[in-house]
C-alpha cells in the first residue's frame, strides 16, 4: 500500500509541475508576440530583451523533458501486477499532458516572426526623388512602406556624404531632406529593413541633377518693433537674369543683391516672410524666415511732484511698454534699463521758474520714444558755491563761483568771504592752503531781510599736475630717430598717455625713440597724459627737420633817446633762403645779414627788439635784442630832479585815476608816504602808508558807497570791521599776529553778539554771547587749550583785486 500511494503521489506531483511549467512557456511565448508585433525585432536593444526571454523559454522546456524522462523511469517499475492499472490512468493523463508540449514551439522568437509575417503580408516601398535640386536649397526625399512587419528601419545615402537614419513605426509616409553645395550629378541611395526580415533589404538607387542657382533671404534675427522699418535682402547665386520676385517683397531685379526697407505689420506676432524668385529660364525657387514682431515701443514717464523748491530731491518714475530691451535713457534721466519699470530721485533745479523735463528712451533695435512733464520751481532762498572744475596745486590762486537764488538783495557775506554782494553771482579768489586732499569751503549769505543760508564746497588740492616732453634742442635729419624722455610731475599713477608715445605707465619718466619727419620743416607735436583721477595734462611741441637756421640781432647803440630811429643788424646762419621776416622786421630777403630801422618809444624803460623768420623749409628761429632809454629821458618828464620822482599816478582808458604811488627814491623803487586806490567808479577803494617801503600807521579799505569795510592800525595792532552801513561788524587786537587782548562781534543792528578774551591766539576766561533781541546766552568758559579760527586777515572781496596794492 505504501508503494501505491508513493506512485500515485509522484504522478501528481510530476503533473502539477510539468502543468505550472507549461503555464510559465505560454506566457513567455505571449510576451515575445506581443514585443514582436509592437516593436520587431531588428532594434539591438528589442533584440537582446528577446534573447533573455528565449533563454528563459528554453529552461522551462529543458525542465518539462526531464519530468518526462522521470516519469518514463517510474511506469517501467510497475508494468505487472495491480499497480498496472493505477500506471495506466496515470500515464493516460501524463500522455495527454507531454502531448501538449510536443505543440509548444522549439523558438519562440521565431514563431512569433512567422506569424506577424503571415498577418501583415509582404513589405512594398515606393520612394520619390525629384530628377533636379538646386545648391544650398532644401532637397526633400519621401517613402511609402505598406506591408512587412513594423517598425520599418530606413537609410538614406548622399553622394556628398551626407547620411540619414530614420525610423517608421507604422506603414505610411516618410521624407528627408538633402542640401548640396556642388553642382553636378549626384547619387542618392535608399534601404529600408523592416522588424522582422533583417535580411530583407530593398535598394533604390537615383541620379539627381543639382544646378547652381540658389535664392538666400536675409531678415533681420532680432524682433523688430510694430510698425517699425527693417531691411530685407534678397542674394541670387546663378541663374540668368533678369529675376521676377514675388511674395513679400515684388518686382524685376537686374542685379543679384537687393535691399528692400519694409514696414512690420501692426500687430505683434510671429509672420512667415518669403519670397519667389524667377529667373529668365523659368526656374523657380522659394525660401522664407520667421520674422518676430513685438509691441511698439511706448514709454510712461511719471513725476511724483509737479512742483518743488529748489534743490529738493523727489521720485520720478518711468513704465515702459513694447520695443526690445535693454532700453537706454537720456535727457532728464540717464542710464540702462533692463526691466520694464524704474524708479529714479531727480533733484529740483536751482534757479525758480517753469521747466520741461524731456526724457528719450531707446530700445535695442534703436527705436526711439520721447515724453516730456512739465515742473515749477518754487521760489526759495538757495546759494550754490563751485569749486573749480580742476584740481588746485598748494599755495597756489583758485576761483570759486558763489549763484544766490531767490531772498532780498544786497547780500552780506561771511566766513570765507566778506562784504556786500550786489548781484546774483560773484567769483571769490583765495590762496589754496598748503596741504593734499579736500578742503571744506563755507560761505554765509545774508540778505536784506536777515535771512540767511550756508553755502559749502570742497576745494580739491592736489599736486600740480604737469607733463614735460624733453628732445633735442636743435633741427635733427630727415627719417632719423629722435631720443625723447616724458617727465610726469604730480598725478596719480597709472598713467595713460597718448600722441608721440600710447600706452599705460606707472613710472614718472618714460624714454622713447620717434621717428622723424621725411621731409624738412617744422612739425608741432603733442603727448597727452591722464592720470588715475581722470586728471588731463598735455604738452605741445615743435620738431624742426632739417637743417634749421639761427639769427642774431645787433643795436647799432644799448641806449637811446625816445623817439630815435635806431638801426638793428641781423645775421643769418643756416637755413634755406629765400628768408621771411616777420615782427619788427618784414619782408622777404635771401641775403643772410642786413639792417632794419626801429623807433623808440616816447615813454617806458627801453624797447625789445624781436623778430621771426622762416626759411624756405618753413623751418623758424626767432631771436630778441634790447635798446634802454636813457635815464635822463625817462625822470624829466616826471620831477626836475632826477634822483627822487615823489609820484607816480595811473589812469586807465577813461583817463581815470585809479593808483597813486609815493616814492622816496624811485630808482631803488622804495616806497614813501600815501599810496591810494580807487574803483572803476572813481572813489576811494582804499589806502596805506610806507615808511621805509614799509607799511605804517592806519590801512583803510572802503565800500564803493564810501563807507569803511575795513580798519587796520599798524602802530597799535588794532583792527576792525564794519557792516555797509558803517557799523562795526568786529574789533579785535593783534600782537606779534596773534589774537590777543578784547574781542567783539556786534550785529547789523548795533547789538552785541560776543564778548572775550584771547591771549597767544587762544580764547581764555569766560566768553559771553546775546542774541539780537539782547538777550543774554548760556556761558562759555576757555582754559587757553580751545582752538577757533579767526576769521583771516587777507580775505577782500574779489573786485578789489590784490590787497596792498602790488605796486612797482
Amino acid at each position: 500500500r505504501l508503494a501505491y500511494r508513493q506512485l500515485r503521489l509522484v504522478g501528481r506531483r510530476t503533473q502539477t509541475f510539468v502543468g505550472e511549467k507549461m503555464q510559465e512557456m505560454s506566457r513567455l511565448q505571449n510576451q515575445v508576440d506581443d514585443i514582436v508585433f509592437r516593436q520587431g525585432t531588428s532594434d539591438p536593444a528589442v533584440r537582446s530583451q528577446l534573447n533573455e526571454i528565449s533563454a528563459s523559454y528554453q529552461k522551462l522546456k529543458a525542465q518539462v523533458d526531464h519530468s518526462k524522462s522521470r516519469w518514463n523511469i517510474h511506469k517501467a517499475q510497475w508494468k505487472t501486477g495491480d499497480a498496472a492499472k493505477i500506471v495506466a490512468q496515470l500515464d493516460k493523463n501524463m500522455g495527454a499532458l507531454f502531448n501538449y508540449t510536443k505543440r509548444m514551439p522549439k523558438d519562440p522568437v521565431d514563431y512569433a516572426c512567422k506569424s506577424q509575417r503571415q498577418i501583415v503580408g509582404p513589405m512594398k516601398v515606393s520612394a520619390s526623388i525629384p530628377s533636379k535640386a538646386f545648391i544650398k536649397t532644401k532637397t526633400n526625399f519621401s517613402i511609402r512602406i505598406s506591408g512587412g512587419d513594423s517598425p520599418y528601419y530606413i537609410s538614406w545615402e548622399a553622394s556628398n556624404g551626407k547620411t540619414v537614419d530614420q525610423t517608421l513605426t507604422s506603414s505610411g509616409r516618410k521624407s528627408c531632406w538633402f542640401r548640396f553645395k556642388q553642382p553636378g550629378d549626384h547619387t542618392v541611395n535608399l534601404s529600408v529593413t523592416d522588424s522582422c526580415a533583417e535580411a530583407q533589404v530593398i535598394m533604390c538607387k537615383s541620379n539627381l541633377k543639382v544646378l547652381d542657382y540658389h535664392v538666400s533671404l536675409e531678415i533681420p534675427k532680432e524682433p523688430v518693433s510694430a510698425k517699425a522699418k527693417f531691411t530685407a535682402q534678397v542674394k541670387i547665386t546663378g541663374g540668368t537674369p533678369p529675376f521676377s520676385v514675388s511674395g513679400n517683397l515684388t518686382g524685376t531685379l537686374q542685379n543679384r543683391i537687393a535691399q528692400i526697407s519694409q514696414t512690420a505689420p501692426d500687430t505683434p506676432g510671429q509672420y512667415s516672410f518669403g519670397v519667389s524668385v524667377t529667373d529668365a529660364e523659368g526656374l523657380t525657387l522659394k525660401t522664407s524666415k520667421v520674422l518676430q514682431v513685438n509691441e511698439s515701443l511706448n514709454a510712461n514717464f511719471t513725476l511724483q511732484y509737479t512742483s518743488r523748491k529748489p534743490e529738493v530731491e523727489f521720485p520720478a518714475y518711468v513704465t515702459i511698454k513694447g520695443g526690445t530691451p535693454p532700453f537706454t535713457l537720456t535727457g532728464a534721466l540717464s542710464g540702462e534699463m533692463s526691466e520694464r519699470f524704474g524708479e529714479f530721485v531727480m533733484k529740483a533745479p536751482l534757479e525758480p521758474g517753469d521747466y520741461v523735463f524731456t526724457l528719450k528712451v531707446t530700445d535695442s533695435d534703436k527705436n526711439t520714444v520721447t515724453k516730456q512733464q512739465d515742473f515749477e520751481v518754487k521760489g526759495g532762498f538757495t546759494a550754490v558755491l563751485t569749486p573749480p572744475k580742476e584740481a588746485t596745486a598748494p599755495g597756489k590762486k583758485a576761483s570759486l563761483n558763489l549763484k544766490v537764488y531767490g531772498g532780498t538783495p544786497p547780500y552780506t557775506l561771511s566766513m570765507l568771504a566778506s562784504g556786500e554782494m550786489k548781484g546774483a553771482s560773484t567769483n571769490i579768489t583765495l590762496t589754496a592752503p598748503e596741504l593734499i586732499g579736500p578742503w571744506p569751503c563755507v560761505v554765509m549769505v545774508t540778505d536784506k531781510t536777515g535771512q540767511f543760508i550756508m553755502a559749502s564746497c570742497d576745494l580739491d588740492i592736489q599736486e600740480e599736475f604737469s607733463i614735460t616732453v624733453k628732445r633735442p634742442g636743435k633741427a635733427v635729419a630727415p627719417n632719423t630717430q629722435i631720443p625723447m624722455e616724458v617727465v610726469i610731475t604730480g598725478g596719480t599713477p597709472p598713467f595713460m598717455l597718448r600722441g608721440d608715445f600710447t600706452g599705460e605707465v606707472s613710472q614718472r619718466n618714460i624714454k622713447f625713440n620717434n621717428k622723424a619727419w621725411s621731409k624738412p620743416g617744422s612739425y608741432l607735436s603733442y603727448v597727452t597724459c591722464t592720470d588715475k583721477n581722470k586728471r588731463l595734462a598735455r604738452h605741445s611741441f615743435t620738431v624742426v627737420v632739417g637743417n634749421a637756421p639761427q639769427v642774431t640781432l645787433t643795436p647799432t647803440k644799448k641806449t637811446a633817446t625816445s623817439k630815435e630811429s635806431v638801426s638793428v643788424t641781423y645775421s643769418i646762419k643756416n637755413g634755406t633762403p629765400p628768408f621771411v621776416f616777420s615782427g619788427h622786421a618784414n619782408g622777404t630777403t635771401s641775403k643772410r645779414q642786413g639792417t632794419f630801422k626801429v623807433t623808440m618809444p616816447s615813454s617806458g624803460t627801453g624797447l625789445q627788439v624781436k623778430t621771426t623768420i622762416k626759411d624756405k623749409e618753413s623751418i623758424t628761429a626767432a631771436a630778441t635784442t634790447w635798446i634802454g632809454i636813457s635815464a635822463e629821458t625817462l625822470l624829466t618828464s616826471n620831477s626836475a630832479n632826477n634822483d627822487v620822482v615823489p609820484v607816480r599816478e595811473y589812469y586807465d582808458q577813461s583817463k581815470r585815476k585809479i593808483k597813486s604811488v609815493y616814492y622816496k627814491n624811485r630808482r631803488s623803487g622804495e616806497k614813501q608816504g600815501i599810496s591810494k586806490t580807487f574803483f572803476k567808479s572813481g572813489t576811494l577803494q582804499g589806502q596805506c602808508e610806507y615808511k621805509d617801503d614799509d607799511y605804517c600807521g592806519v590801512r583803510t579799505l572802503y565800500h564803493e558807497n564810501g563807507i569803511r569795510c575795513f580798519e587796520e592800525d599798524h602802530s597799535s595792532g588794532s583792527e576792525k570791521e564794519y557792516y555797509p552801513s558803517g557799523q562795526v561788524k568786529v574789533a579785535r587786537q593783534y600782537v606779534e599776529g596773534k589774537l590777543h587782548g578784547l574781542v567783539k562781534l556786534w550785529y547789523a543792528n548795533g547789538s552785541l553778539e560776543m564778548e572775550g578774551k584771547y591771549e597767544n591766539g587762544k580764547p581764555v576766561g569766560k566768553y559771553k554771547s546775546w542774541n539780537e533781541e539782547g538777550e543774554e546766552l548760556p556761558l562759555k568758559t576757555f582754559w587757553g587749550s580751545a582752538h577757533v579760527r579767526a576769521s583771516s586777515r587777507q580775505q577782500f572781496p574779489s573786485d578789489w583785486g590784490d590787497w596792498p596794492p602790488n605796486l612797482p
